[in-house]
């Protein structure tokens, strides 16, 4: 064959291609009609053309394409259009299809080599960025925002949530232990089943609630020689000391007056050495509070 049998067969071939090209159906540029999305079956329909589009209501459209589905890049991450996202219309085997188009009105603005979902209203996003903690170090991130609540939760039940309506963040393990934020009342509060611990800011203390707490060491590393009595315990034990020094300074005194031959020194002495008489009439120290229940190292 020569060069010029060889060049007009590539022209000939190039032009059936091109004529074949040309006969087949192109996309079709539309926007989705409101309320036509079905989630159980993944379809919309679509107007086609931008001034059909400017029929906005949820009734079926004469001029609308129905049921096409959505087509995605990724199985299993599916996004429902709420209506009036601009899509074209594609064909494929067995039918058509739609994929949803951006504009620089509204498209999220992901960086190149970035994927990002962000929601159309809340913008609530999961953006997979090229970079890490600072920017530029190409470490790779995930970045998650919510716009007023925020929850992630395992499959057996380990569960953050961040509530902005609340004004709370809450760490909890699938056994019921948690820790709760709370900017309204001011407290960070620990909790187990049976055990919780408070800081509250806005009355500057911490209560622990618990059987035992310790100081200093753990409960269970600490003697019970080590335990701060309660009040009454101190109070009872106060009186008991008071008690026996005063009467037997009262005995002494009222031998040394039978001694002395003071009149009267028996009568004295059968009054103060009375069972009582102490106790009733002598003021014993007061205790402050405290808890026989707390140790401290």
């Amino acid at each position: 064959m020569s060069d010029r049998h060889a060049h007009d067969l590539v022209a000939l071939i190039y032009r059936v291609a091109q004529e074949v090209i040309a006969e087949q159906p192109k996309g079709e540029r539309g926007v989705i009609v409101p309320g036509s999305y079905r989630k159980d079956a993944g379809t919309v329909q679509v107007l086609i053309g931008t001034t059909a589009a400017l029929i906005m209501s949820d009734a079926v459209q004469p001029l609308a394409r129905p049921n096409l589905p959505l087509m995605t890049t990724v199985h299993g991450m599916q996004a429902g259009p709420k209506g009036g996202e601009r899509c074209v219309v594609v064909h494929v085997p067995g039918g058509r299809g739609v994929y949803l188009v951006y504009d620089t009105d509204d498209s999220p603005g992901a960086p190149a080599g970035e994927y990002w979902y962000v929601h159309p209203d809340s913008k609530s996003s999961i953006k997979v960025t090229n970079d890490g903690p600072t920017q530029g170090d190409a470490l790779g991130g995930v970045r998650m925002h919510g716009a007023a609540y925020h929850g992630t939760t395992t499959g057996s039940g380990h569960a953050i949530t961040l509530d902005d309506v609340a004004k709370m963040l809450t760490v909890a393990s699938a056994a019921g232990q948690s820790r709760v934020f709370d900017d309204t009342a001011k407290t960070i509060t620990d909790s187990t089943a049976n055990v919780k611990t408070i800081l509250d800011g806005a009355g500057n203390a911490i209560s622990h609630v618990a059987q035992q707490v310790g100081l200093g060491d753990r409960v269970a590393n600490l003697p019970a020689t080590q335990a701060v009595f309660r009040q009454a315990d101190v109070q009872k034990f106060s009186q008991s000391i008071m008690t026996q020094m005063m009467q037997s300074f009262a005995g002494v005194y009222a031998n040394a007056m039978a001694a002395a031959q003071i009149p009267n020194a028996g009568a004295f002495a059968a009054i103060v050495q009375a069972a009582g008489w102490v106790t009733g009439n002598v003021t014993p120290p007061t205790i402050p509070t405290g808890s026989s229940i707390v140790r401290a190292a």
